[in-house]
């Protein structure tokens, strides 16, 4: 035996053990006992059906494929305690199969072959027409499981060789495909009924399913293709774009980080209330962080967008549902064994570059120039600088610092010409996932189990950052009585992540901040091999601390459905969910090696060490119970559902900090000698509900549907606690209709809907109604030995807080054209949230506290949504499908209390569009003394103007610039120059498929959207030395010699600002577009893959994010332009190169 086959052999020799294994340990759980000898009544069975019932009654297992002739073929026979031989020559008398049996009770079915061992071959012929009898030109006709086939010609005819007990495929885009073994006969005249597929898909909604047909809310699918086999670390991530409406930006403070949650809301800002306007996402009907949910576990998502789809979930669904459902077990009994790896790389979209140290010290003196100080690189710097480029770059230029000799200089005393993205950043980091899955059936019980692993590395040198996630799901339904289903859902996941801690003690989102202000000339090690400290976070990196989180997440769920009556459904379910937090940050004292390699100091920004803790448990639970009666009677079709909700939310938590550390090398509360800061969190709410919906449809052309939901939230006093929330929908499917007939040819299905309902909000801050007095202990002085006990006044409260209230209409259309090839859907909506918390009336200052809130702010949301989707089979090798989608939404304030009407970043006022920037206009620069004289006088901004500074528009011709009195009425010469909302949404999808290869590109975008960078990533000088920085487009400021420049002549003092005021002619475009995925697949032949005993293999490359078009500046990714400590400054995202094999057994 050749190496090969040994290979070959061995694996089939362990495919054999794992399905054993995996068969015995299910069958101890889930069968019955068996017997050795055969006893069994079969009366009018299929074939099929006879095999499963002596599986039943024995140890014997059957293996065959669904292509096999006669499996459908009913028999008759009785066998009483007869050998396995003797029952399976009655089954299978007079049929073409014949059967093996092989070790372990292991039965397999096959062909009979001919006389010379061959399967015999013919010519068939034939011809396919239509249900109206016209021939179907260019139909496929293939044999199953080969590359064999033809297509029909202008007649409808075909004709091929086929095997006899061959499985014909034919198959016609707007038709069913049809399946038909190859007989006797050589002539065969085949019909083919029109597709009705997309008029009985099933989609998931609240408590349950509908046909899409029937429909009257607006609910969105997302099925597992459209996510998996990317290199994406969750579904969040893979549903961008992928459906309109949903709108998901990376986190405006975290960016790309590993393992950082993504922005998300459901057709846009939905309120002003702090913690509000996120969609609820329910993973198999229990609340659950999508961030945590293996993509290779789902089943399917749909995305509830109106209050009509929503309406049932009540509380806490008021601004769009997100259900994502697991994968079950499968309906016949075959074991399904599947692992799925993902192994890839990945690398920053976009850097910013810093200029050279030449260009840079020339740009810093010239702003020192300009403001009238000394200059920050003397000569003597600014020739060490030019002759460091010069002989090669040397990176550790810098000299003694000049008042204390003991120390390395900083900024003005360094010369080295460094790339300080090239040291912080990798060029690439790994990332690696893998999925390992069971799915089957045993008797009246089936089952799926679900392992997965993701490790994603950082993008940072200096610190090893990463995330892994671990994940288990076993979901499983077992049918104990003809009336009775039992079903166990239960769920586990684990997310681990290290990450760095922050420069001077803050949280790590200031490392990003300090890498863009970090000068060129700054060297990484001083000359004796130290690290740097000005300006510099490496070491902070390397030697500063860390941070570790811990997520657990666990979730188990029984739940029964009851048969009652014919049509009449009782289901109950019961969850307990269990969510762990644990966080350990330390800080660690960082020493700088002085001039003299044996001495050293402590850095400036961490020179203390300091342990955090915190851990937090929440604990939910929910049971639900609802009756669910469905009936059609003629033309008439009734769907009633009625039921009722508990919740119940507590969380326990504690978090301590404790300074000087006996040893950095174990941080622990117990190791730490300073004063101990100690504080915790206990909370809790519940909620209860219930519901009712009912559905009627008429002949499937007039649908109208109601719900109504009834919920009481702990978040509100006694009195205001409960409100109504009803919701009415309608749908008329027009191609019903006898009219429609002469279009219908064309215009396949048109189906109208509309919606209008309310919905409540309870997702507000816990406790509003209490008065809470704080005790604290962190006075600065000593009274008996300890520090006194003190509290302060409480905040002051309203009684009459109640509901939120989300009130939306919407508008949709469904239609499918040219043999259901194309298909559209559009919606328009307007959602407007009222009784949102505001500020009351402002109260006398001599009180000493805020005004309490109160329901009195109103929004608005106006927009629509349009998706496209073409498919079409070319040939029988060949097919295609493209899908558009396009969305946009704007948000007006339509209440709000601000009287002044200021306009402010902290308040609103009525009209606003959310996302409105306001600023002067430019007119460009002062272009001389005289040009300052005669323009409008700007010393309201600054005292000091000169040539190369900007000029702003009088707007209101008061010969003056200014903001007036800052409010609507009174803007001064301020306007509305952009909006930064994204604006125009859209994705477009390319897959297809040419025999065995695959391939998909998926572009997604923003049309419009209006982007004002104010920080040092843009202007670069931000008049301080430790904050500015100079980036090539930097360098096109203004002076004598550049009078035609983009920028103003720079400063090096706070003087800088006059030019940098929000202005139109700093306004970017942020519009973009996006090659977010890439997909390339080749899946084997099956005929290679039966010698061994595998189902399906295929091998992937997938790209994310290979590809962005934006006019935006250079090293800007539009979707970070973001920042907690300025625009643009945050982790940067990450383009993905990956290899996948997918492979099941």
């Amino acid at each position: 035996m050749n190496k090969k086959s040994e290979t070959i052999s061995s694996f089939i020799q362990k495919r054999k053990i794992m399905r054993k294994v995996g068969v015995i340990c299910l069958s101890a759980f889930l069968t019955t006992s068996v017997f050795a000898q055969v006893t069994v009544n079969v009366k009018q069975q299929t074939i099929k059906q006879a095999l499963r019932s002596i599986e039943k009654v024995t140890d014997y297992r059957f293996f065959y494929s669904n292509q096999l002739p006669d499996l459908d073929k009913k028999v008759t026979f009785e066998v009483n305690n007869q050998s396995i031989e003797a029952t399976m020559s009655k089954l299978l008398s007079g049929t073409g199969l014949v059967y093996e049996k092989k070790e372990d009770n292991q039965i397999y079915l096959g062909i009979k072959e001919s006389k010379s061992g061959q399967k015999e071959n013919k010519k068939i012929t034939g011809t396919i027409v239509d249900d109206k009898g016209e021939p179907v030109i260019g139909a496929n006709v293939s044999i199953k499981g080969s590359t064999v086939g033809t297509i029909t010609d202008i007649d409808g005819n075909f004709s091929l060789d086929a095997m006899s007990g061959a499985t014909l495929l034919i198959s016609y885009i707007g038709y069913e495909t049809q399946e038909i073994t190859v007989s006797n006969q050589s002539v065969y005249n085949i019909k083919l009924s029109e597709d009705t597929q997309a008029l009985d898909e099933v989609v998931v909604v609240g408590y349950g399913t509908q046909k899409k047909i029937n429909l009257t809310g607006a609910v969105a699918t997302v099925t597992p293709e459209d996510i998996q086999s990317r290199p994406i670390t969750n579904v969040t991530q893979a549903l961008q774009g992928v459906t309109p409406g949903l709108n998901i930006t990376s986190s405006s403070k975290f960016g790309g980080e590993v393992g950082s949650p993504m922005d998300m809301n459901i057709r846009g800002v939905g309120s002003l209330t702090e913690g509000s306007g996120k969609p609820y996402v329910l993973v198999d009907g229990v609340p659950m962080e999508l961030d945590l949910v293996n993509p290779n576990d789902i089943e399917n998502i749909s995305i509830l967008k109106d209050a009509s789809s929503a309406a049932i979930y009540g509380a806490r669904a008021a601004y769009g549902v997100i259900l994502v459902t697991t994968k079950s077990g499968s309906k016949d009994e075959k074991f399904t064994i599947s692992y799925n790896a993902n192994f890839g790389w990945k690398t920053p979209t976009m850097l910013q570059k810093t200029v050279n140290s030449l260009d840079f010290v020339t740009a810093m003196n010239d702003a020192c120039d300009n403001a009238g100080v000394t200059h920050l690189y003397t000569d003597e710097m600014v020739e060490l600088v030019k002759k460091n480029i010069a002989s090669g770059n040397r990176m550790d230029g810098v000299i003694p610092d000049r008042s204390n000799p003991t120390q390395w200089g900083q900024n003005g005393d360094t010369y080295a010409n460094t790339d300080w993205t090239d040291v912080y950043f990798k060029n690439w980091a790994f990332q690696n996932s893998h999925d390992v899955s069971i799915t089957g059936r045993t008797g009246k019980s089936s089952y799926y189990a679900g392992l997965g692993y993701m490790k994603q590395e950082g993008q940072l040198n200096f610190f090893d950052e990463n995330y892994r996630r671990y994940n288990v799901t076993v979901n499983n339904s077992t049918k104990l009585t003809p009336w009775l289903t039992f079903k166990l859902n239960s769920k586990f996941a684990r997310s681990d992540r290290d990450l760095p801690v922050g420069y001077s003690g803050y949280d790590r989102t200031v490392n990003y901040h300090m890498i863009a202000r970090a000068y060129p000339t700054l060297p990484v090690r001083n000359p004796n091999g130290g690290f740097m400290e000005s300006n510099s976070v490496v070491q902070i990196l390397q030697e500063g601390g860390s941070e570790k989180q811990e997520t657990t997440t666990a979730y188990i769920t029984p739940s029964f459905e009851i048969n009652v009556l014919d049509g009449l459904k009782v289901n109950g379910d019961f969850t307990y969910n269990y969510v762990g937090y644990n966080r350990d940050t330390h800080f660690a004292k960082v020493y700088v090696q002085d001039v003299k390699p044996t001495e050293s100091h402590y850095h400036h920004a961490n020179n203390f060490n300091q342990i955090e803790e915190e851990q937090r448990t929440d604990t939910y639970t929910t049971g639900n119970l609802y009756a669910n009666y469905q009936k059609a009677f003629g033309k008439h079709s009734l769907d009633a559902l009625v039921g009722g909700q508990l919740e119940y939310f507590k969380r326990k938590g504690l978090k301590g900090s404790k300074r000087d550390l006996i040893t950095d090398n174990v941080p622990s509360i117990g190791t730490a000698t300073g004063l101990t800061n100690l504080s915790d969190e206990i909370s809790e709410w519940s909620t209860v509900g219930s519901f009712v919906r009912l559905n009627y449809s008429f002949d499937d052309r007039y649908m109208f549907s109601f719900n109504g939901r009834y919920d009481g939230s702990s978040r509100f006093r006694e009195g205001k606690r409960f409100g109504f929330f009803p919701s009415f929908s309608a749908a008329y499917n027009m191609h019903r209709e006898k009219y429609w007939e002469p279009i219908a040819p064309i215009v396949n299905t048109f189906k109208l809907r509309a919606s209008y309902g309310t919905l409540g909000n309870q997702e507000v801050p816990n406790y509003l109604f209490y008065e809470t007095i704080p005790i604290k202990t962190n006075l600065e002085y000593i009274i008996n030995g300890a520090r006194p006990i003190y509290t302060q006044t409480p905040d002051l409260v309203s009684w009459d807080l109640t509901w939120e209230e989300s009130r939306t209409l919407n508008i949709g259309a469904d239609m499918s054209f040219l043999d259901n090839r194309l298909s559209a859907t559009v919606e328009w909506y307007s959602r407007e949230t009222v009784n949102m918390f505001g500020p009351s009336e402002a109260l006398p200052a001599v009180l000493g506290k805020d005004a309490p809130k109160k329901n009195n702010a109103s929004l608005r949301t106006n927009g629509f949504e349009l998706t496209l989707n073409w498919k079409h089979r070319v040939n029988k090798d060949f097919s295609y499908s493209i899908t558009g989608t396009l969305a946009d939404a704007q948000t007006e304030v339509t209440k709000y209390n601000n009287p002044t009407g200021i306009i402010s970043d902290k308040t609103y006022f009525k009209g606003q569009k959310l996302g409105d920037i306001w600023g002067y206009v430019t007119d460009g620069f002062f272009t001389s003394e005289e040009d300052v004289k005669k323009s409008p006088d700007q010393s309201a901004i600054h005292a000091k103007w000169n040539p190369g500074d900007m000029k702003y528009i009088d707007l209101n011709k008061d010969g003056k610039i200014d903001w007036g009195d800052n409010t609507i009425n009174n803007p001064g010469d301020k306007k509305v120059l952009g909006n930064n909302t994204p604006r125009f949404l859209y994705g477009l999808m390319f897959a297809g498929q040419y025999k065995d290869f695959d391939f998909s590109v998926f572009f997604q975008g923003v049309g419009k959207r209006d982007v004002f960078i104010g920080s040092t990533t843009y202007f670069g000088f931000q008049g301080n030395k430790y904050f500015d920085n100079v980036h090539e487009h930097n360098m096109d400021y203004w002076r004598e010699d550049n009078k035609d420049a983009f920028f103003a002549r720079p400063y090096s003092t706070g003087e800088v600002s006059k030019n940098q005021q929000v202005q139109s002619r700093f306004i970017q475009n942020g519009a973009y577009l996006r090659l977010k995925n890439l997909q390339l697949g080749y899946t084997l032949p099956s005929e290679l893959l039966q010698g061994v005993g595998i189902d399906k293999l295929r091998f992937y490359f997938s790209g994310e994010n290979l590809l962005t078009f934006t006019k935006l500046m250079d090293g800007v990714d539009p979707e970070g332009t973001s920042g907690a400590w300025g625009d643009a400054k945050s982790y940067p995202l990450s383009l993905v190169c990956s290899f996948g094999v997918n492979l099941t057994f």
